[in-house]
């Protein structure tokens, strides 16, 4: 397996860019997996940068609702329209600042539990029972009827890669 970080908070590479987000690019035996989209196309010009061909990715999944992991998406999907999008039900929610847009794609899967997409792929979500809630989670809110209330993360869900008898979890924030 390949995993690439294709954005995050910080440099990486010299000639990449940064931003507050997070994209990975995951290469399997079967799949090009792109995982979360950061806050916007600046994950596209870091592929570029590293020599990897987005409109390879057969697969995108995004990790959960907010604009840092899913700002991205409709820049990936005008140049690959044809990867399938993997996204938990609550996540097109009052999360997206371009939810509407996202709503028209044809190509969405919604999840609203587990998925397994093969022997290798696996998609999990309704992640609850915390044991602990991070300080930081406390200051994210969710607009539901107008009115602003916690996040309480609904939206999250986690992409399992099954590879040569081993299960790897990627997983966004795991705000939960």
């Amino acid at each position: 397996m390949k995993i690439i970080n294709l954005i995050e908070d910080t440099p990486g590479s010299s000639n990449c860019l940064y931003e507050h987000g997070l994209s990975f690019y995951i290469e399997t035996k079967k799949h090009k997996i792109l995982m979360d989209t950061g806050a916007s196309d600046t994950f596209i010009k870091n592929a570029t940068q590293l020599g990897i061909d987005l409109k390879q990715v057969d697969i995108a999944v995004l990790s959960h609702g907010h604009y840092d992991h899913s700002g991205g998406i409709l820049s990936f999907v005008k140049i690959n329209p044809n990867a399938t999008i993997y996204i938990q039900k609550n996540a097109v929610n009052d999360y997206y600042s371009i939810r509407e847009k996202i709503l028209l794609l044809s190509n969405i899967v919604y999840i609203d539990d587990l998925l397994n997409i093969d022997d290798e792929l696996t998609i999990f979500s309704n992640i609850t029972d915390r044991k602990f809630w991070p300080q930081t989670n406390q200051r994210l809110k969710k607009r539901e009827n107008g009115v602003l209330i916690q996040d309480d993360f609904d939206h999250e869900q986690c992409l399992v890669v099954n590879e040569n008898n081993c299960s790897y979890l990627f997983s966004g924030c795991a705000h939960n």
